[in-house]
């Protein structure tokens, strides 16, 4: 697994790698941020984050085309979420995080 370092030098182990990782890595528009830093973001009934679709007959929570949340480094940023890690990923022990991307 890959090592996300953000802003402030601070660094976790997660479930993506290579030049994926490498590029975003590179990039100031994707943010590391832990679900609970930003209240309502993992409770299916708040609109600020969510909206229902139903696909293949089947309802679904689909994250909002952009959202706004506070990110792991101390700062707020707006964008999409890119990659959403709530449970445990394959080789992977942390859990309820997210990257968002802040440029369209």
């Amino acid at each position: 697994m890959g090592i996300w370092i953000d802003s402030n030098g601070q660094s976790w182990d997660i479930n993506m790698e290579g030049r994926a990782l490498a590029e975003m890595q590179k990039n100031p528009d994707f943010k590391f941020c832990w679900i609970r830093d930003t209240p309502g973001i993992d409770d299916e009934s708040n609109l600020n984050f969510y909206h229902e679709e139903t696909i293949r007959e089947q309802k679904r929570q689909v994250f909002n085309k952009v959202v706004t949340v506070n990110c792991a480094d101390g700062s707020q940023a707006t964008g999409k979420v890119y990659h959403w890690a709530n449970g445990f990923s394959y080789n992977c022990s942390l859990k309820h995080w997210f990257i968002l991307c802040t440029k369209d």
